[in-house]
Formats: C-alpha cells, structure tokens, sequence
C-alpha cells in the first residue's frame, strides 16, 4: 500500500506547518484541508516538541478509507488488525506491548467514527491474534513506561478519510493521544486562560516556587495571576482592567493600573508573564526591552495573531529566541516556541535562565 509521511495541527494552521517544515527543515510538504498535511513517507520528519505548529506526526501513514470509496468498516477494522499483527511480527515486538490512539482534529463526527474503528480492530485481533490482542495497553499505561513496542494512531482526518501509522516512540511523535495534553481548569479561575499557562509550564518542565516573585502584564481578569499566587509566588498583576481573585489569594497579588507596555518592577522578579491582547511583535518589544534590562530570571509569554500572519510571527519569535540564546551573558539555557493546545490564534514563549 502506498504510503505518506502525515502531520496534524490545529485546525486553520495546515498552511503555517507547510511553511515551517519548508523553511526549517527543508521538508516539502502540501495541506490536505486546514489541519492535516501530507509529505512524502521518506521525510525525516522532526521531533513534534521541536516545531511550533505540528500536532502530532505519523510516519509512513497508510490511508485505509478514502472519501467517496465506500469502505465498510469491518474491512477497514480487518485491514488495520492485518496491518498491525505484520508490524509486530516485522519488528520482532511480538513479546512487547503496544497501544492504540485513536482520534480526531476538533471534530466531533470524525472523533466517533475513529473510536468505533478502534473497537473494531480490537475485536478482530481478539479472534485472530489473541495473545497481541492481550498485550494491548492504554496509552497512559505506555507512556508511562520503558516505551519499547510500538504506537498504532488511527486518525480519522473526516468520516470517511481513515489513516493509519505504526510507529516506534522514538519517531520524535507525542505519547499523548493526537498530540493534545488537556489541561483541567484552574479552579477559581475567570476564564480559560490560567490553562494556557499551565500548559506552558507542564510542557517546558517548569515550576514556579513558593515565594518567588512575578509580573503578570495584561492581568485581567486573573487567571495567570491565581494559577501563580497558587504556587505561592507573590504577582504583581498589571492591568488598568479589574480583578477577580479568590479572597485566600488576594494577599499574595498586588493589583497595579498600569500600562503593561511600560511597566518595569523596583527590582527584578522571577518570572514576567504576558498574555496581554495586542499585536504579537508588540509582546516581542516587550520580551526583549525587559532581558535587555536583566529583569527577569523566566518568562512565559503569549503571541496573539490572525492566522494568515501565523508563520511569519513565528519565525520572529524563533529569530528572538536565537538571538537570546546566543546572547552573551545572557544566560538562557531554555526557549521554547510552541503553539499548545490551549493555545487559539497564538503561540507561546517560555524561558528559563
């Protein structure tokens, strides 16, 4: 069966991971839609950590169920069980254990379609590969451990559109199914946004401490600030707009009604933090006045755009990040630029020094 390299992103940025992969890794590569792209199986696709855009990867991905064929999902379910059973013998995992992801993009309709397929292929290898069907863990389960079987990912991109990839951990794709990392609401929280910065800090493997200190810029109305003050960290929140933070919390949080493009603190803090809507190069002349003045030890910051503009505010962002991984004394030892799953019409900014 003819097979392709897939990458998946959030929906409306098919085009920005196109043009990352040519311009970073000089990967040819065409959108099929607005959130799957496809490249050639022979690509040497990249670590998924180490993009902006991608989602998730499958290599060497074989399309099983195409628009308009018809495909009845036992087939489907017999090819995918085949295809699976062929894997473990080629790779001679036959005694290792495996897992299955199956999912979608932000689509309801494909999402149940993948899982049915998946209990379908369950069943097959129930009857026909019983002992591979026993090794079958779930992907927490894998994740979680010496990670030496193999990865089955059935995407269903719509319906009717079923591919599928077997692949090895070490492929440079997420353990977690479809690359997405959900994030629960912060308790207490006014809005959605103190999971944006949750997952900025679980994906960079960063902790703030108790008793450090932080700038919240464009605080309003809080949810950084409480997910920050939670960890014990004292915030100075900036925003001209209002505050919603928990009383048990309030001591921890000084509320300044200041412009959050020119704010600087007495003393530097341990970590700024900006999520404040306005243009992302905007947000970069604020990144970079405040490390130019050695003001802060980490930051976590929020690129807003319209999508049309989503590359090329990225490779700013990426051409900021060598330009301060390489400064002199600078002392960053880790930048990260990633749009994240909490992310919309953004990407994120973390450092550490």
């Amino acid at each position: 069966m003819h097979k392709v390299s897939i990458v998946v992103t959030r929906p409306g940025f098919a085009e920005a991971a196109v043009a990352e992969l040519a311009a970073r890794w000089k990967i040819s590569a065409r959108a099929l839609g607005d959130r799957v792209v496809e490249t050639s199986a022979e690509a040497k696709l990249p670590a998924v950590r180490e993009t902006v855009f991608v989602r998730q990867t499958l290599s060497r991905a074989t399309n099983v169920a195409s628009p308009g064929a018809n495909t009845k999902p036992e087939e489907i379910a017999r090819k995918i069980a085949t295809m699976i059973a062929a894997a473990a013998e080629r790779a001679n995992r036959s005694g290792r254990p495996w897992t299955l992801h199956a999912f979608a993009v932000d689509h309801d309709a494909a999402l149940a379609a993948s899982a049915r397929i998946a209990k379908d292929v369950i069943r097959a290898l129930e009857k026909t590969a019983a002992g591979l069907a026993k090794r079958r863990v779930t992907p927490d389960v894998f994740a979680g451990g010496d990670q030496a079987g193999f990865v089955v990912q059935i995407l269903a991109a719509d319906v009717d559109d079923i591919w599928v990839a077997i692949n090895a951990p070490s492929s440079g794709m997420e353990l977690a199914v479809g690359g997405v990392t959900r994030m629960r609401r912060v308790s207490g929280t006014p809005s959605r946004s103190g999971s944006k910065l949750e997952e900025a800090l679980a994906f960079a493997n960063l902790e703030p401490k108790k008793d450090e200190t932080a700038v919240d810029l464009g605080a309003a109305p809080g949810g950084w600030s409480i997910v920050l003050a939670r960890r014990g960290v004292s915030v100075i929140a900036v925003d001209k707009a209002s505050l919603e933070i928990p009383t048990a919390l309030k001591a921890r949080v000084t509320h300044e009604t200041a412009n959050g493009l020119k704010y600087r603190p007495l003393a530097p803090v341990d970590w700024l933090c900006c999520d404040m809507v306005i243009d992302a190069r905007k947000s970069l002349d604020v990144l970079q006045a405040w490390c130019r003045e050695d003001l802060m030890r980490g930051f976590v910051f929020n690129l807003k755009f319209s999508p049309a503009k989503a590359w090329s505010i990225a490779e700013e962002a990426l051409r900021v990040r060598e330009e301060l991984l390489g400064a002199s004394g600078g002392g960053w030892r880790q930048i990260e630029v990633r749009q994240l799953f909490h992310d919309r019409n953004e990407i994120t900014m973390i450092g550490r020094r």
